[in-house]
């Protein structure tokens, strides 16, 4: 199915659906553990070149759209924290950028996150400051996932500002 959305996108000329659709694609297929046939596990089996092939398709042009540049971004940083890749510090720093940069707020938080989990000192902190103002249950569950069961992230999913969403 995502092959095929792959495919209209691009006869349609549609670029960010195209990638949104490869970053799906790439990020379902890391989490099956999809490679080649014949590729050992490591951290560029088949998954993480969808991934790779979706950044390039988003950064290639000069109007890019950075949404998905980041997102798709995330999905490799998190792929290479998984994978022990040593580009993932640098990956996740430049994913921090690029969110605080295009006041990406979640992406901020979801590269602090990353950070954390690579030891980064200060990350858990800010992580804590900024989840609080950003209405997303699959971001609560991530602080949830990877952050320690004595910390408030961790017993309950980030609240929502007073007057809705940002």
């Amino acid at each position: 199915m995502l092959h095929q959305a792959i495919a209209v996108a691009e006869r349609a000329g549609a670029r960010a659906e195209g990638v949104a659709a490869l970053r799906e694609l790439g990020y379902v297929s890391v989490q099956a553990g999809d490679r080649p046939a014949g590729e050992r596990p490591g951290p560029r089996g088949g998954g993480r070149r969808w991934l790779e092939d979706a950044l390039v398709r988003c950064t290639r042009v000069p109007d890019r759209y950075e949404w998905a540049h980041g997102y798709v971004l995330e999905a490799l940083v998190d792929e290479a924290v998984r994978a022990g890749d040593p580009g993932a510090q640098a990956a996740a720093q430049r994913l921090h950028a690029l969110a605080a940069r295009t006041g990406m707020r979640e992406l901020v938080v979801r590269a602090q996150v990353h950070l954390h989990r690579l030891g980064a000192p200060g990350a858990l902190e800010s992580v804590l400051l900024l989840a609080r103002e950003i209405d997303n249950p699959r971001l609560g569950a991530l602080l949830a996932a990877h952050t320690p069961a004595h910390t408030p992230a961790a017993q309950a999913p980030p609240t929502p500002r007073e007057g809705g969403s940002p």
